[in-house]
């Protein structure tokens, strides 16, 4: 079972517990209670954002998950490099002296920006985080 199917079943179930409509979906039964068409309780209005916070974070994970090893790099590059515009074989060989071969992991080559370049996030883009 995904993680789709459990978080929509405990919804389901909490729609029935709470004698709601079983067709709407949180984020519109959130949105009608905030626009005055459904009445929700203080603890019942609660439950909806934490759910809905916990759907993103399931969205979010889902997509991760999803991404392939060279989306994964690009977004590494993006996250260390994007100030330098060289690629990362030439920058960790001119830099350091280590050859990167195109067999290298995605956890291998973030472990490497992390340690050998930490402060590219800050030093070259102070707003970011």
């Amino acid at each position: 079972m995904n993680t789709y199917d459990k978080l929509s079943r405990l919804y389901q179930r909490w729609l029935q517990r709470n004698k709601l409509n079983p067709l709407i979906s949180a984020d519109d039964l959130l949105y009608d209670h905030r626009g005055g068409n459904v009445t929700l309780s203080n603890i019942q209005e609660k439950w909806l954002v934490k759910f809905t916070n916990v759907w993103w974070k399931a969205e979010d994970h889902e997509h991760e998950k999803s991404k392939t090893e060279e989306e994964k790099c690009m977004e590494l590059w993006h996250d260390y490099m994007e100030w330098d515009k060289r690629g990362f074989s030439e920058f960790f060989l001119h830099e350091f002296g280590i050859t990167i071969h195109d067999c290298i992991t995605y956890k291998q080559l973030k472990l490497l920006c992390e340690v050998l370049i930490p402060h590219a996030k800050t030093y070259y883009h102070p707003r970011r985080k």
